[in-house]
């Protein structure tokens, strides 16, 4: 038997949030920390399956100590939807918790790229730009948003139906019926709604900023209280409030026809790959 699996699999996670990155996926977690019958890990990202395995399941399953009586037990990663430049995720994860069931967020993959790389670098010319964004076929910013191929890569191994896909929007404004399908499709009290699940962390209003020492003190300082102490629909209005009093946007490079026209070819045959194997109409997408 590999050394990484496990004959008792009741404390380690049967949920996993595999991304994306820059798709809401902090909020999420989040949200379902609120539910009575789900624990999330206290650490959002383990990356167990993409930076930790060699710390063996014991390693992982100390995440989870705690999680005895709850139905669920989940974490997120959203280097776990980071393919090519990190491999091998789907086929450890189902060799440890194959009956996992997964959630995956996706989000238009201009707008998710654009906030992902600016959440990154503070880069705003366009021949940076592009030089940051070559070569495109494995660029992590661009990789990151051919979503189709992300989830490609799981079918090997979990069913599709053992996979929930959510988008950004409907997370983001169609929440409490979103939150209810999550739930059913987690096999826990679906009707259940938390007033902290207002909150919205690390949106795109406030993150990516280029920030000064202040608003960086502010946030850390914030952090240390939020959702503990201070109610998280009011402590992350009021962090928000000061980063943007300390802080302000970068500015947003600009983009020439040619690499736009690329980038739009690339996505927009992945987003309809997506489209055909989910269902989704992804309708609001700019591809």
């Amino acid at each position: 038997m590999n050394k990484y699996l496990a004959s008792d699999r009741t404390s380690l996670p049967n949920l996993v949030v595999i991304g994306g990155a820059k798709t809401g996926s902090t909020s999420l977690h989040y949200y379902l920390s609120r539910h009575p019958d789900v624990f999330m890990s206290s650490e959002k990202e383990v990356r167990f399956f993409s930076d930790h395995f060699k710390k063996g399941a014991d390693w992982y399953r100390s995440h989870f100590r705690h999680a005895g009586a709850f139905a669920i037990r989940g974490e997120t990663s959203p280097q776990y939807t980071a393919f090519p430049q990190v491999t091998g995720v789907p086929e450890r994860m189902h060799g440890l918790i194959p009956d996992a069931k997964l959630i995956y967020i996706v989000r238009d993959p201009l707008v998710r790229m654009w906030s992902h790389f600016a959440f990154v670098t503070p880069v705003s010319d366009p021949e940076e730009f592009r030089h940051a964004l070559t070569p495109l076929d494995t660029n992590p910013f661009v990789a990151g948003s051919r979503q189709c191929l992300q989830l490609e890569q799981y079918l090997p191994y979990f069913p599709l139906e053992q996979i929930l896909v959510l988008t950004y929007a409907e997370l983001r404004h169609n929440r409490r019926e979103t939150l209810a399908r999550v739930f059913r499709f987690l096999e826990v009290e679906e009707t259940y709604y938390d007033s902290e699940c207002e909150a919205e962390l690390n949106i795109s209003r406030v993150f990516p900023r280029e920030h000064t020492a202040l608003s960086k003190l502010v946030a850390a300082v914030a952090d240390l209280h939020l959702g503990r102490w201070i109610p998280t629909r009011v402590g992350v209005p009021m962090r928000n409030w000061g980063l943007r009093l300390f802080s302000k946007p970068p500015s947003r490079p600009l983009m020439d026809a040619s690499l736009e026209g690329r980038l739009r070819e690339i996505f927009s045959k992945d987003a309809n790959r997506l489209r055909r194997l989910t269902g989704l109409p992804l309708a609001h997408w700019s591809v």
